[in-house]
């Protein structure tokens, strides 16, 4: 068993129980802060507990189980506490993960679908019931379906960073644009625009395929590998390029990190994440190359550190930010 996954469901007990003291709050935030395992094994263990929060009630089989993983981490379940008994089960790892089988095979074959959206300016962590992790851009949209065969996602806008958590029996597939990603227990990128599909590996494998293409068939891409599909365009078109995939998905940690990419491409990332835009005033500044590592969100910050890197002055006209170039 996963050692990350393990402490996960220990930290998740502890949060969930109601004489967690502030000084485990404060290890707690420590160890979740020390890796990015630590942040995706945490989400996994939410993502079970909060789906078997909302079925247990309604199922037997679920109750009587969790009531068993509850006595087997040294408690006695009371029923007028039984939320936070479903909570507390995580507490046993086994329990969790045998828990999330029987939630897959409990669900019905044809589950709602599930809309997500990501508003304007504002990243969305999105933790899935099957215990995936999904970082949804801003001003992005999603469609998830989770059934007896497929874990199905649709996107429909923007981009997304999917941590699947791997169940080969139940393939975890993208669709987006006529192209098909099917994950292999793994962190890859998809990002939808008018004109393209990008698909950029972090950890794992992955295929994409088109929509049509039988199951099994398609391009394999390996970590730091990625995929540009033109909208409409047959496979021989497609574009395969090796890329800093870490630096790629940054955004999905509050990040954006550029090595000499034009300050143009720069301000479209930026601008992504406030309403307060950054401009140049001549077009002669947008090819200037930017080097850097940027906190998204604040135009009030980035402008300044972009005048500071570059030769350029941010002149605030209060709704937006001018960069002119910087006399001599």
């Amino acid at each position: 068993m996963d050692r990350a996954l393990d402490e996960a469901a220990g930290w998740h007990a502890r949060m969930s129980a109601g004489d967690c003291c502030a000084q485990e709050k404060n290890d707690f935030e420590r160890w979740l802060g020390a890796s990015e395992a630590h942040a995706r094994a945490y989400a996994r263990v939410r993502g079970v507990a909060a789906a078997l929060d909302e079925l247990g009630g309604a199922d037997a089989r679920l109750q009587a189980l969790a009531e068993q993983a509850y006595r087997d981490a040294g408690r006695e379940p009371r029923v007028r506490h039984r939320r936070r008994m479903f909570l507390a089960m995580a507490a046993s790892v086994v329990a969790v993960v045998g828990l999330a089988v029987l939630l897959r095979q409990e669900r019905p074959q044809d589950v709602d679908l599930v809309r997500y959206e990501a508003p304007p300016y504002e990243r969305r962590d999105i933790n899935l019931a099957d215990g995936s992790l999904v970082r949804l851009d801003a001003d992005s949209i999603l469609t998830a379906r989770l059934s007896g065969g497929e874990r199905r996602i649709d996107m429909l806008k923007g981009r997304a960073v999917f941590d699947v958590y791997h169940d080969a029996a139940h393939p975890f597939v993208v669709h987006s644009g006529g192209a098909r990603v099917t994950a292999l227990g793994t962190i890859f990128e998809v990002s939808r625009t008018s004109s393209e599909i990008v698909v950029t590996l972090e950890q794992g494998s992955v295929l994409v395929a088109e929509e049509e293409q039988a199951t099994g068939q398609g391009e394999r891409l390996a970590p730091g590998e990625q995929i540009r599909i033109p909208s409409g365009a047959a496979p021989v078109s497609w574009t395969r390029l090796n890329v800093d995939a870490g630096q790629v998905t940054n955004w999905s940690r509050g990040r954006l990190i550029f090595r000499n990419a034009p300050l143009r491409e720069v301000l479209a990332e930026l601008n992504r994440y406030s309403p307060k835009k950054i401009r140049v005033g001549n077009s002669s500044l947008d090819s200037v190359p930017v080097s850097g590592s940027f906190v998204t969100g604040n135009s009030d910050i980035v402008a300044p550190a972009l005048a500071a890197v570059l030769p350029v002055d941010a002149v605030d006209h209060g709704n937006e930010f001018i960069l002119i170039e910087r006399r001599r």
